[in-house]
């Protein structure tokens, strides 16, 4: 796979689906957790590798470059 890897903070149960931060590395992804968790959302986040990565999609299971 080509490309810089997204690392994303995104919620859990209620929150699912929602994506908080989008950042290029896991650390920066743990830090804006941490920031998000001061402002009220402690246990509700996550920290996730993207299916994608930048200047990429997906159409059906067919990955694009672009």
């Amino acid at each position: 796979m080509n490309g810089m890897q997204i690392w994303e903070v995104n919620g859990i149960d209620d929150l699912e689906g929602t994506v908080f931060a989008q950042c290029s590395t896991k650390e920066k992804a743990e830090k804006a957790m941490k920031l998000l968790e001061k402002e009220g959302f402690e246990g509700l986040l996550v920290v996730e590798q993207s299916r994608l990565r930048f200047d990429q999609l997906i159409i059906g299971e067919k990955l694009i470059q672009l």
